[in-house]
């Protein structure tokens, strides 16, 4: 019965048109239990061929005990008696609409856009009711002064190909406060090869208003409670999430500017969407190596699915 629920989740993955979730360092979709480790993420949707809407994700994670000396770890919520890890990363996205070869406005597409962040983090466990509660709290900013369009340029320069034209007309710069909670609760359970979990997410803060429900997957040879070196571990894994947004920074504008040049108003923007990822996981001693692709449902009224892909690097102390 466990396995037929697996084959029908995975199914469901493969055939449905979902929309890709950005760079996600809280949920234990990604979660070695290493108490000191280094990431280096990065998405684009040059994976997929195509260059549109999320166009490029990048994220430096750092994890150790030291951090919970951080002042920000007193605002976030997590298991304080249990299995805790505490992090910080640094992350920059940026956004553009389906074509980047005109210089004016395409309205009813997705704005230029970029923000920069830094994000402190918590994980914890409860390992005897099988959950985990995570949280995050990022401070940045959105607009110019995160280098997006800046950024672009220099990378479609180095692969010679044509410069993006619009970023003139990119959201202005604003301040980003956005806080995260990520509750999830295995179902479905045999150590060290499989979990199916449950999840539940909100989002609150100048960057996104949203909450997600949904369920992922962990499938392979994985250690989940303790370090084990000179050992290989694999993990197929996947996530399915259904999001309402409220409020969206990055088509919407910031909180306090508000003289864009162009943004979406609410009845452009598609209150539910659907997220699903599928990658694979590869550890061998103190290396893990990730690759994932992502699928999009509309983001926007006027807008169409759109797929992107990821790779991530990790060292673990």
């Amino acid at each position: 019965m466990k396995f037929k629920l697996l084959i029908l989740f995975l199914l469901s993955i493969i055939n449905n048109e979902v929309r890709g979730q950005l760079i996600d360092d809280v949920s234990q979709l990604r979660t070695n239990l290493n108490q000191k480790s280094f990431r280096f993420y990065y998405d684009n949707d040059f994976f997929s061929a195509s260059d549109q809407y999320y166009t490029q994700g990048i994220n430096l994670e750092f994890q150790s005990p030291q951090l919970q000396k951080n002042p920000l770890d007193h605002l976030l919520l997590y298991y304080r008696s249990q299995y805790t890890i505490h992090g910080i990363s640094l992350e920059h996205n940026v956004f553009t609409p389906s074509s980047i070869r005109h210089t004016e406005i395409l309205y009813g597409d997705y704005p230029y856009s970029a923000y920069l962040i830094l994000k402190s983090f918590v994980r914890s466990y409860n390992f005897s009711k099988e959950s985990a509660l995570s949280s995050a709290i990022s401070i940045g900013v959105i607009g110019p002064a995160a280098f997006g369009g800046e950024m672009q340029t220099g990378i479609h320069h180095a692969l010679n190909n044509l410069p993006p034209l619009g970023w003139k007309h990119q959201i202005k710069n604003d301040l980003i406060v956005n806080y995260q909670l990520v509750y999830e609760k295995n179902v479905i359970h045999s150590p060290g090869h499989l979990i199916l979990a449950g999840i539940g997410e909100a989002h609150l803060g100048t960057l996104y208003d949203k909450l997600n429900t949904g369920i992922e997957f962990h499938i392979g040879k994985f250690n989940e409670q303790n370090v084990v070196k000179n050992k290989f571990e694999f993990t197929l894994y996947g996530q399915s999430e259904l999001s309402y947004h409220f409020y969206d920074a990055t088509k919407q504008g910031g909180v306090f500017t508000s003289n864009n040049d162009y943004t979406l108003v609410d009845d452009e923007i598609k209150k539910i969407t659907l997220e699903n990822k599928i990658g694979l996981l590869v550890r061998l001693n103190k290396i893990q190596l990730e690759y994932f692709q992502s699928f999009n449902t509309k983001e926007i009224a006027l807008g169409v699915k759109h797929n992107y892909g990821g790779i991530s690097i990790g060292y673990f102390f």
